[in-house]
């Protein structure tokens, strides 16, 4: 009988909770003007799918491949892109594939204050593109003196031929880095 009431609890708490976590939300109210705290920093015709800002408030932006080539990762200087590190690193070369980003995916500003931007070496997961050998890496870049320290590039085992490294966060000094598409 006990175990009876035990079940039967637990099965009107669960029904009651799923009903009230069931409940419908919407209509959600809109915002009808823009929040005043809100500024724009910069437009731009690529879409943007990073953005981080340093300890002295510099603003670095990451542009999606997918939109076609050019300009990877950007500066945003008086409310204009300005390629970052440098152009060279902004422009594609197969044969060099270690020194050049293919597509940039996320940055972070790490503990150390320096930025670290994560290379995908791959256009898009999901779409039947393999990783580029050499493509796929960490750049870690001194923003004190605007150039490349560190360049950890990915290769087999790690990097699978679907690999799509995503994303990188820090841990004290530890980094992690996701890969959805191994």
């Amino acid at each position: 009988m006990k175990q009876t009431l035990k079940t039967l609890a637990a099965v009107i708490a669960l029904t009651t909770s799923a009903q009230v976590m069931a409940q419908d939300t919407l209509p959600v109210t809109l915002p009808t003007q823009q929040d005043s705290r809100l500024e724009q920093v910069a437009t731009s015709p690529r879409v943007w799918n990073g953005i981080t800002i340093s300890h002295d408030n510099r603003l670095f932006a990451s542009l999606t491949q997918s939109e076609g080539a050019g300009l990877q990762l950007a500066e945003v200087v008086n409310n204009q892109l300005k390629a970052f590190p440098d152009a060279a690193w902004n422009q594609w070369d197969a044969k060099d594939p270690e020194h050049h980003f293919y597509h940039v995916n996320a940055l972070r500003i790490g503990p150390d204050g320096d930025l670290w931007v994560m290379d995908s070496g791959n256009k898009g997961i999901g779409t039947g593109d393999q990783a580029v050998a050499g493509g796929a890496k960490l750049v870690r870049i001194n923003l004190a003196s605007g150039k490349v320290v560190g360049s950890y590039v990915f290769k087999a085992p790690t990097l699978q031929p679907t690999s799509y490294l995503d994303d990188v966060r820090f841990n004290g000094d530890f980094a992690y880095l996701t890969d959805p598409g191994a």
